[in-house]
């Protein structure tokens, strides 16, 4: 599996955000921020359980580094769970949570200043990442950076080391 840094990500990401952004993707990131009927505000609340403003400009069926964004849900297990699927077809899921950065938290693929992003597949990070999922993880995480400052999302969350002790695996 060839590895990859973020500059090398972010930079393939630009041509992709660029190249959504001219096939429509807009439309859905004005809905999301505009508080378009079954669109989040940004404002988190427990009834708010698709919150997409989160990783816009990304929306439904948006393309995410190759991959397509099925869905978003905030979990009421203390996580917000973003649906994918493949160019292959495969679906996979990120889990984003809380940042953890004490001594001994699990290592997630991506981080920003409040959330960590892992990818749910079940091998609590001893699983090799599939290198098409990376990229979409990476985009996400790009999107969830620039939308953080005007939320406090993060503050309902757990982290990953929380939710393992909770919940087991």
């Amino acid at each position: 599996m060839r590895s990859f840094n973020r500059r090398d990500v972010l930079k393939f990401l630009g041509i992709g955000a660029a190249a959504a952004a001219a096939g429509g993707t807009a439309k859905v990131a004005e809905a999301a921020v505009s508080g378009a009927p079954g669109e989040s505000t940004g404002t988190f609340t427990p009834d708010s359980r698709e919150p997409w403003w989160l990783i816009a400009p990304y929306g439904p069926e948006a393309k995410v580094a190759g991959s397509t964004v099925k869905g978003i849900t905030a979990d009421t297990t203390g996580l917000v769970r973003v649906e994918l699927e493949a160019a292959d077809g495969r679906v996979f899921h990120v889990d984003v949570c809380r940042r953890d950065s004490g001594l001994g938290a699990p290592k997630s693929v991506a981080a920003t200043k409040h959330y960590e992003l892992y990818l749910a597949n079940g091998g609590k990070g001893s699983n090799a990442t599939v290198e098409a999922d990376g990229f979409a993880l990476y985009g996400l995480a790009d999107a969830i950076d620039k939308n953080e400052l005007n939320a406090t999302l993060h503050k309902s969350l757990l982290t990953m080391r929380q939710r393992w002790a909770a919940f087991g695996s």
